[in-house]
């Protein structure tokens, strides 16, 4: 599948800079996400509740550091949209 990233998602791996084992999973997400055939084969992906197209990988650190990656598929491609801390992940696909 192709993979294409948000400007959001840029500034929010921005922001994670000093998180050396986040920003390990993050990449080895990125890897299995362009070689995978289909949605099925994502590691951890779940469809959001109120949106078809919109779904999330849960990135876990450890017992107090959750983070979830939010993508939006289109057709043949993934679109990496947001990386957040779980509850501000919520907070902003309530709206």
């Amino acid at each position: 599948m192709e993979l294409k990233f948000r400007p959001r998602f840029k500034r929010d791996l921005l922001k994670l800079k000093g998180k050396k084992e986040l920003n390990e999973q993050i990449h080895s997400l990125i890897k299995l996400i362009k070689s995978a055939q289909s949605i099925s084969e994502l590691p951890g992906h779940k469809f959001l509740d109120k949106y078809k197209t919109r779904l999330r990988i849960k990135i876990k650190l450890n017992v107090k550091e959750n983070f979830r990656m939010g993508l939006i598929v289109k057709g043949n491609s993934i679109w990496a949209e947001r990386i957040l801390p779980r509850p501000d992940f919520y907070k902003f696909y309530r709206r």
